[in-house]
Formats: C-alpha cells, structure tokens, sequence
C-alpha cells in the first residue's frame, strides 16, 4: 500500500513500523564513520634502566575489525619522565607495535645533557590499514639509545610515581 500525505499534513496508508530491523549495518555504513571502539585505561607504569632494547607497557588494546577496507585509528597519550644520572643521554622513545609487527616507529624525546628528571608526555597518533578481519593486538613499548638514565612510562611524579593514567584507543574506521 501506498504512503499518502494528505492536504492537512496527516499520513494514509500506514498500519504500522516495523520494531526490528531498524539498525544499519557496519557494511552499509559510509567511508570515515566509527564502527566501534576499545580502550585500555591503565595506572601501571613501567621503568627501564637498560640502553638497545625496546620494552613492553601496560598499554595494549585489541581490536577485531569488522572489515578488510576499514582502517584503525590509535590514540594514545600517558606521562612519562626520564632521568639523566650522569653524563648525556638519548631517550629513545615510544613505538606502537601491532601483534609482533612495528606499526609506527618511535617518537624520539631528545637529548639531554644535564642530569634529573626531564618531563617526558607521550602522545601518539596513527591509522592503520591492516587489511585485516583477524584479531588485532596494539601495544606501547619503550626504549632508550645511549647514556645512562632512566624512563618512565605513565608516571609524572620523580618521587613516587603518584601521577598514572596511560590511555590507548583503537576506533575502526569504515573504508
């Protein structure tokens, strides 16, 4: 049966809507929109000590698209200091990492010649396109290049490490 509209602005014809069935489906929704979310909130931080190797955190997220063409947009943000103890050092940085492949090199925090805790807030920001509908695990690791120090993720307090709250996001984007 036809939908009329008739002079007064009043609808003929319908009986009834259907209750089910309403929703639009991931595959039929337009390029760019969000197809869903995870987070991982975490207050643990993580120290290292040691120079050339690269070191896990506690951020990680997994994600399962729903979709080979969408992409995966991660965002991550935590405190972090470092510690020059003596001479000069390197902070090495972060890297995002997805199952055991780098997905994004490091962000470098620089160079430092004077000795103390530095500030150190990590920050990230990258769309992946895996070309995948498989498990997708993200994590953070950290790392240092040279000198003698000591790096911390998710912690902004040099007395304690009172101050936590690392956030790693992983939205999926329709392609």
């Amino acid at each position: 049966m036809a939908i009329t509209i008739n002079g007064s602005g009043s609808l003929g014809g319908v009986t009834s809507l259907p209750t089910t069935g309403l929703q639009l489906a991931d595959s039929n929704m337009p390029a760019g929109s969000v197809l869903q979310v995870v987070q991982n909130f975490s207050t643990t931080s993580t120290e290292i000590t040691t120079i050339d190797t690269w070191y896990d955190t506690a951020s990680s997220v997994t994600i399962t698209p729903t979709s080979s063409s969408s992409n995966i947009l991660i965002l991550h943000t935590a405190p972090g200091l470092w510690n020059v103890t003596s001479g000069a050092a390197n902070a090495r940085g972060i890297r995002l990492m997805r199952n055991s492949d780098i997905a994004m090199a490091n962000d470098r925090t620089g160079y430092r010649s004077t000795t103390g805790w530095h500030g150190a807030p990590w920050s990230l920001v990258y769309l992946d396109s895996p070309s995948s509908t498989s498990a997708l695990t993200y994590k953070i690791q950290i790392g240092m290049d040279g000198g003698s120090a000591n790096l911390r993720h998710n912690d902004s307090d040099s007395w304690g490490g009172n101050v936590k709250g690392a956030s790693l996001i992983a939205m999926e984007i329709a392609g």
